[in-house]
């Protein structure tokens, strides 16, 4: 292996061990412009879910689009953000395989 190689493994190494060490909500707030929804899910009570072991994948709107939703009730809350959630960890090449996804609350992505 070259140095230029070993260079480049050892680079990405160091970025996978710092992601490994995020949960979703802390990769959602580096962002920069998703606090909302992140605002929203502790609020819900959905914030421990988005913090735990569990591969999932989110389907994170920007705050510009998650705007306009109101933050009064938790119920309805947790279940509209319960909907951008999906089990597992999908990667662009799950999305070419299936036409749709089922979120947490059985809501059909497509």
């Amino acid at each position: 292996m070259s140095s230029q190689d070993q260079t480049t493994k050892d680079q990405t190494t160091a970025v996978d061990e710092k992601l490994a060490t995020r949960d979703l909500l802390d990769t959602a707030m580096a962002n920069g412009s998703c606090s909302r929804f992140v605002e929203a899910a502790r609020f819900a009570g959905v914030a421990s879910l988005l913090k735990g072991p569990e591969l999932l994948t989110v389907f994170i709107p920007t705050d510009a689009a998650f705007s306009p939703v109101e933050m009064e009730n938790r119920d309805e809350l947790g279940t509209l953000i319960s909907r951008h959630i999906v089990r597992g960890r999908l990667t662009a090449a799950d999305f070419k395989l299936s036409s749709s996804l089922k979120s947490l609350v059985d809501c059909e992505c497509r």
